[in-house]
């Protein structure tokens, strides 16, 4: 009787880990934590980049149709090459609003993905407005992933 017991500890499966990496614009978080990404999709980890606008109003030179264009294939290519998963949010760059409805979506995208960790923005980056984003849109979003999920199921959703 032991041993069957061990057997069914043995087969059991912990919860497959997920890491969500959110950026304001299609490549901040690629470029930033690409490596690790890979290293952790090595590992076996489900791994989703969340950009959440393509950041198609930063070329000098390009429209923001084609400047975008550009950002979202590049996007494709290094998720694809990372074995990640790829999400691009609604908003347009520099549009990001912080108000409730992009929290709520924020809520959503937290809730159906389920991450284990979520990796974003440095608090204290020089773009000050990645640094706000992160301390509204994003943390309000997982603070209310987090009530949703315990109000409906009583599980809590945790992040870290």
């Amino acid at each position: 009787m032991a041993s069957s017991i061990f057997a069914i500890v043995a087969n059991a499966q912990a919860p497959q880990r997920t890491i969500l990496a959110v950026g304001a614009h299609a490549g901040d978080a690629e470029l930033t934590i690409g490596p690790v990404l890979a290293a952790e999709r090595a590992r076996g980890t489900r791994v989703v980049i969340l950009d959440l606008t393509l950041g198609e109003k930063g070329h000098p030179t390009l429209s923001a149709e084609q400047y975008g264009a550009q950002k979202r294939r590049e996007a494709t290519s290094v998720a694809a090459a990372l074995g990640a998963e790829l999400e691009i949010g609604p908003y347009r760059d520099a549009e990001l609003p912080d108000n409730e409805d992009t929290r709520r979506w924020m809520a959503s995208a937290i809730r159906r993905i389920r991450p284990t960790l979520v990796i974003t923005h440095w608090k204290e980056s020089i773009h000050r407005y990645r640094a706000q984003w992160k301390a509204t849109v994003l943390g309000r979003g997982a603070l209310d992933a987090g009530l949703a999920a315990e109000a409906t199921s009583g599980a809590s959703l945790r992040t870290a």
